[in-house]
């Protein structure tokens, strides 16, 4: 489990934020910390390869849980790209971190999850650098179809959402 979240605290920001509330949170990349807003909305994404975890504190709150399958070899490349060319990490570093504890990590606290989501999209992603991709087709038709899954998703829920709601009143 991710011991750098303060679950408690990301419960509380998402409970504000579902109430209708405005909230600041901080992001870290790399070295440095932003400040940023966000407004509240009808439908909140939450994500985070931790999020699904049972001691996450914020499990119950999802009323909708996607996850975003990625094959192990795309994640890997991923991993190494990032630590070494984006971090400046020494390969065999990364891959001795990699097999002794991302991988680990991963097979025993967060592939798991996945059979308590309501939706799992399966390989996506197209290599290790998909951010860097010139020919942005490929990486554009992975996005819109996963963009169009996750908004009929969203439709239905909602629907039935309504639909509960009528029928309570």
């Amino acid at each position: 489990m991710s011991e750098g979240t303060d679950w408690s605290l990301f419960r509380k920001k998402a409970l504000s934020l579902s109430l209708g509330n405005e909230i600041t949170i901080s992001i870290k990349q790399g070295n440095t910390t932003k400040k940023i807003k966000i407004a509240p909305a009808k439908v909140i994404c939450i994500e985070g390869s931790h999020i699904f975890c049972a001691n996450s504190q914020v499990d119950e709150m999802i009323n909708m849980k996607v996850f975003i399958d990625t094959d192990s070899d795309i994640r890997l490349s991923r991993r190494i790209y990032k630590d070494t060319v984006e971090n400046g990490m020494l390969l065999d570093q990364s891959i001795i971190i990699y097999l002794s504890q991302i991988k680990k990590s991963y097979e025993g606290e967060i592939d798991p999850t996945k059979v308590n989501c309501d939706l799992v999209v399966p390989h996506f992603g197209n290599g290790y650098a998909d951010h860097k991709i010139q020919d942005k087709s490929k990486a554009d038709i992975n996005m819109k179809n996963i963009s169009n899954i996750l908004l009929n998703q969203v439709k239905s829920a909602i629907k039935l959402y309504e639909e509960i709601e009528q029928e309570e009143i």
